[in-house]
């Protein structure tokens, strides 16, 4: 539906039954996505990033713009086979990130940290199972209750003093136990 509408002057928050849609949602810069059946403090939040984000780009004229200019990209970005995208909105706009950046994510909490290919790092508020259901599942798997990493990214996973991969920038991360039969199932899938 979004793509076929030409004006776009509002903000996007999705509402589905099925996760998967979460990843189509953000690609088109949906400030919030629910999952049916709607829990009513994800309602509350939902409305509540839409409210504050309103707030910012009515001060923020290029924010406005920027986010405008996304939501009318919807179907060339998806066409075009290009990396998906997540956006992260902050105090200061909305950071677009590619999902190739993305060396693995790491939970903190209520937030998560962002961990990019090029050692970068980024907070944001939304939480790791949040980023679950948001990222490509196919690119993306949860090894942890602390981490979920980019498979594109993975060098090695080891058995040999406990459960754990090695990702290509060197980095280290623990695979919970619970998880390494399934983790190993995934990553003989890789192609």
């Amino acid at each position: 539906m979004l793509e076929s509408i030409d004006e776009t002057d509002f903000q996007v928050i999705f509402v589905t039954a099925f996760k998967e849609h979460a990843i189509r949602a953000f690609k088109a810069n949906a400030i919030h996505y629910l999952l049916k059946p709607i829990d009513i403090e994800e309602l509350k939040e939902a409305v509540s990033k839409a409210v504050e984000f309103n707030m910012m780009i009515k001060k923020d004229e290029a924010a406005m713009e920027t986010y405008h200019t996304a939501l009318k990209n919807i179907k060339p970005s998806i066409l075009s086979g290009e990396s998906p995208r997540i956006t992260v909105t902050h105090a200061k706009g909305i950071k677009i990130i590619k999902q190739d950046d993305i060396a693995y994510l790491e939970g903190s909490g209520n937030c998560t940290w962002i961990r990019f290919v090029d050692g970068t790092s980024f907070l944001d508020t939304r939480t790791l199972k949040t980023y679950e259901s948001l990222l490509n599942p196919e690119l993306f798997y949860r090894i942890h209750k602390f981490y979920i990493i980019n498979l594109k990214y993975l060098k090695e996973y080891l058995h040999d003093q406990g459960h754990y991969v090695v990702l290509d920038n060197g980095v280290n991360l623990p695979v919970a136990r619970n998880r390494a039969s399934d983790f190993v199932k995934a990553v003989k899938a890789i192609e």
